[in-house]
């Protein structure tokens, strides 16, 4: 049962699952021979699919991670409860 004051999101990609706050383990190669990890990243996952997400929070901080300094639209970590995934238009 969901508590009165949570928010459910269905998953974008099943349709079915819920995607619920949780930790991942980022990758990303950054060229040929480099790959960067990143423990404990904050991200929406999928409890059906395995479907993930970033909340605008994580968003960000890859945003400047990859493009060398801060966004105007995303910021540093935290997937919580009140920051919900980006919506898709």
């Amino acid at each position: 049962m969901t508590p009165a004051n949570s928010q459910v999101y269905v998953c974008p990609e099943c349709q079915t699952g819920h995607l619920k706050p949780g930790h991942i383990t980022y990758a990303a190669w950054l060229d040929e021979d480099d790959v960067m990890l990143i423990p404990q990243f904050s991200a929406w996952i999928c409890d059906v699919c395995g479907h993930i997400d970033y909340d605008e929070n994580s968003a960000r901080l890859l945003e400047a991670l990859f493009n060398g300094g801060p966004s105007v639209r995303r910021s540093p970590f935290g997937a919580k409860k009140d920051n919900p995934p980006p919506r898709k238009a």
